[in-house]
């Protein structure tokens, strides 16, 4: 759809979805009443699209999901605003048709709606324009020069009271950016109004009756309209003097209406809606929190009591709670429902905080904020605005900008780019920071394009992929919860990719990188194959990223490559024919320069050998497995004896059965005697060790053996008796039993020991739990157990950590 095609849908959108709810509320229309018509004229569609098209060219509009749309009585759209205030007003002839579009600054005060347009002193105005000072104190707004009190403001939106003693004329606003009257004057009527004395119960759920006492209602339901905290509702009874309505929605709190066509009333004490998580019982404090007023102590008597607080807010508004003095515990739970009953937010606390806020509220009404408890305790709550984000632009030139976020605060930066261009954005956080906002970055749809999440602590590089087209692209900083965060971003201009072919077993490729380049070579490929990259001559200051995708965008490789010493990086074995990809990236985006090669990797070397048999031996050439297979019994503890051993490092062994089930992975490094532990095999049939290398892959060989692990050598250690000699064979372990008393203190003495250092010997008790491990000195030692925790037979294990064999003297004395 092209950009004209586009805005002009989201304004047809707009109309059509305020013609539809007018339908849907016909039927409350007196009637008699004809309701005009929109035409879609080419006049208005060209002015709609030009004005839009403006907003758009000028930067005006970052991203069209926050435009808010303003309608008058007759579900004609009168206003676009745009999130930083900038709008366009829209006139009509008496027919409906639009005759102009005027378009002012985010920065000038002006009035370009006001709902309603006339009634009685006591009821609530909405002004809409822009320049408004979202804190109530700093707007002044006057009923035809009378002053008026102001309930709630945001940059385009104020609410205000009628004052006692105005006069039908102009209505106007005053504040820091200047002044501006309303386009129609405000007819104050004679109250002739309902007036509301009782709401009986003062809290309930969603579809609870509510009892509505007071004067001038019309016994004739359909002729009286009432809502809670501005949402409508329906109504089960009436007469003169009451009204029997249905709460509406799960959060519909706030104060309570009536519309007769006498006029209008509001009550003065609040209604709780009580969201449908918790039973009205349960609520045992319900308070309404002031914006910017002094903290007020919520209290909740126990775990299975909560709390409901509510406050004001208009569209678009930031707020945020600020929790102090907190007794309650740590799970306990805070949630926040919009005027329509959906969830805005919800947190665990995890701390003392227990905090609230909102990037922008999404309606204009009373909130409902439901606190649940683990247990009893109290916090004070304050409720206070969160501050404008912060907007601007990212210098192209690879300059740096600071950033600098106040509580609740978020921040914006645009820059342009081209179909296909790349950048990185290199932020940095100042050590010790523990909150960061979330940062991601949206092209002109408000598509997430890169996301870094809220985890970008010190100094991290956001690669953004290329650009999906030509225009104009944000980097969003959200809120941080009740936390100031600061960081350095800069936007870098990335050089295009160096790009090549790779051919398998043909000469390598000399790679060099400039700053922040990335490379991207292809190569064709053959299913089955099985292939490496060899990487050599590293310059880099760093190591480098690779990755390699498959045709179908599959991943055969990622991981990170050295290149200063012998390395081979292998990619499983490739999944289809085709044209594969292979990407390199640097680490700290630094320049410099390798050879990289794709060869293909050599067929394993496959070996048998036999259990307790003769030593096997396997040399493998660059970067070749090898395979060691031997058939083993059931219940077999098997081990690996390496007796020769050449390779630059590390080997893995794992064995597999059959079927190809991986049954323990070990590693050994050289033909010392160390345990090589295979574990118990539980059926008789083939297996095989699967040698391989995950460092230095170059030409190697060792010897060794299967063995079998030879079973303990046993005996008995009598307490006050003479001492034992356990003499073990290779890679044997020793099983002693000593009768024990409980509460009997025993010493072990140890003599003439020939087994290695690292020998460890460990009580077991009768009922198989430790009772105390040690390594012994060597060759004589003494070491006192803790008190017997029982009467019975103990087992100590004498435990070599070598395969060598020795000796170790025993003596139990208590």
């Amino acid at each position: 759809m092209s950009g004209k095609n586009h805005l002009r849908a989201v304004f047809l959108r707009a109309h059509a979805s305020r013609n539809s709810n007018i339908e849907r509320a016909a039927g409350s229309q007196p009637k008699g009443r004809a309701r005009r018509s929109v035409h879609q004229s080419p006049r208005l569609r060209s002015l709609v699209v030009g004005a839009l098209a403006l907003f758009l060219v000028t930067g005006i509009c970052p991203a069209l999901a926050q435009v808010q749309y303003s309608y008058d009585p007759n579900g004609r759209l009168v206003k676009v605003t745009m999130p930083n205030g900038a709008f366009a007003t829209y006139a009509y002839d008496p027919d409906g048709n639009i005759l102009s579009i005027s378009n002012s600054a985010a920065t000038a005060v002006s009035i370009t709606a006001m709902t309603p347009q006339s009634g009685p002193v006591g009821s609530t105005v909405t002004l809409q324009g822009s320049g408004f000072d979202p804190v109530v104190a700093n707007d002044t707004v006057q009923f035809n020069g009378t002053s008026a009190v102001v309930t709630a403001a945001s940059a385009s939106s104020l609410q205000a009271t009628v004052p006692s003693g105005a006069t039908s004329g102009t209505v106007s606003v005053t504040n820091s950016h200047g002044s501006a009257v309303a386009p129609v004057p405000f007819n104050v009527v004679a109250n002739n109004a309902p007036t509301i004395t009782q709401i009986s119960p003062v809290a309930g759920a969603e579809g609870a009756a509510v009892t509505i006492t007071g004067t001038g209602f019309n016994p004739s339901k359909a002729n009286d309209s009432v809502s809670f905290g501005g949402i409508a509702t329906s109504l089960n009874s009436a007469t003169a003097t009451s009204i029997v309505a249905v709460v509406p929605t799960q959060s519909s709190s706030g104060k309570v209406s009536v519309t007769t066509a006498g006029g209008q009333t509001t009550s003065t004490a609040d209604f709780f809606a009580i969201p449908n998580s918790v039973t009205p019982s349960a609520v045992t404090t319900k308070i309404r929190i002031q914006p910017s007023a002094a903290a007020q102590t919520v209290t909740v008597a126990s775990q299975i009591k909560a709390a409901v607080m509510i406050f004001d807010a208009v569209s678009g508004q930031k707020m945020y709670f600020q929790p102090t003095a907190s007794t309650i515990s740590l799970g306990s739970t805070l949630t926040v429902y919009s005027p329509t009953g959906s969830i805005v937010f919800n947190t665990l606390i995890t701390n003392t905080n227990g905090a609230f806020s909102a990037d922008r509220l999404p309606v204009t009404g009373t909130y409902t904020a439901l606190l649940t408890v683990n247990s009893g305790g109290h916090v004070k709550y304050q409720l206070l605005p969160g501050p404008s984000d912060i907007s601007g632009q990212l210098p192209t030139d690879s300059s740096t900008i600071s950033l600098n976020l106040a509580v609740d605060q978020g921040a914006s930066y645009t820059f342009s780019g081209n179909a296909g261009q790349l950048f990185d954005i290199q932020t940095t956080v100042p050590d010790g920071a523990t909150l960061v906002p979330r940062f991601f970055v949206q092209d002109s749809q408000g598509n997430v394009i890169a996301d870094n999440g809220y985890t970008w602590f010190g100094a991290t590089t956001m690669h953004l992929p290329a650009l999906p087209a030509t225009g104009t692209y944000t980097a969003r900083f959200s809120p941080v919860d009740l936390g100031t965060s600061s960081a350095t971003v800069q936007l870098i201009s990335v050089p295009a990719p160096v790009t090549g072919t790779l051919t398998v077993d043909g000469a390598p490729q000399n790679l060099q990188l400039l700053q922040y380049q990335s490379a991207s070579y292809t190569f064709s490929g053959t299913a089955g194959q099985r292939l490496f990259l060899e990487p050599a001559q590293s310059t880099f200051d760093s190591t480098l990223y690779a990755i390699v995708t498959a045709p179908d965008g599959t991943q055969v490789l990622n991981t990170i490559m050295n290149g200063s010493t012998a390395e081979a990086d292998d990619l499983t074995a490739l999944p289809v024919n085709g044209v594969y990809t292979v990407r390199i990236m640097t680490s700290d985006d630094g320049a410099g320069s390798m050879t990289l090669a794709l060869n293909t990797k050599p067929a394993d070397q496959v070996v048998s050998a036999t259990v307790n048999g003769a030593p096997v031996q396997v040399s493998l050439a660059f970067d070749q497995d090898g395979q060691v297979s031997f058939v083993g019994a059931a219940n077999q503890s098997l081990w690996i004896q390496p007796t020769a051993y050449s390779f630059g490092n590390c080997v893995n062994a794992v064995l597999s059965d059959a079927s190809n089930t991986v049954l323990v992975a070990t590693l050994f490094c050289d033909a010392s005697p160390t345990r090589v532990d295979l574990g118990q095999i539980a059926a008789s049939g083939t297996y095989h060790i699967e040698l391989t290398r995950s460092e230095d892959p170059s030409a190697g060989a060792t010897t060794l053996s299967v063995k079998s692990v030879p079973s303990d050598k046993t005996g008995t250690i009598t307490v006050n008796g003479a001492a034992v000699t356990a003499s073990l064979g290779v890679h044997q372990n020793g099983h002693y039993t000593i009768s024990g008393t409980a509460g009997n203190v025993l010493t072990i003495a140890t003599s003439a020991q020939t087994l290695d250092s690292s020998t460890y010997l460990q009580l077991f008790a009768p009922d198989g739990s430790s009772v105390d491990l040690w390594f012994p000195a060597s060759p004589s030692d003494s070491h006192t157990l803790p008190a017997l925790p029982s009467t019975g037979t103990y087992v100590l294990e004498i435990v070599p950590s070598t395969t060598t064999a020795g000796k170790i003297t025993l003596k139990a004395t208590k």
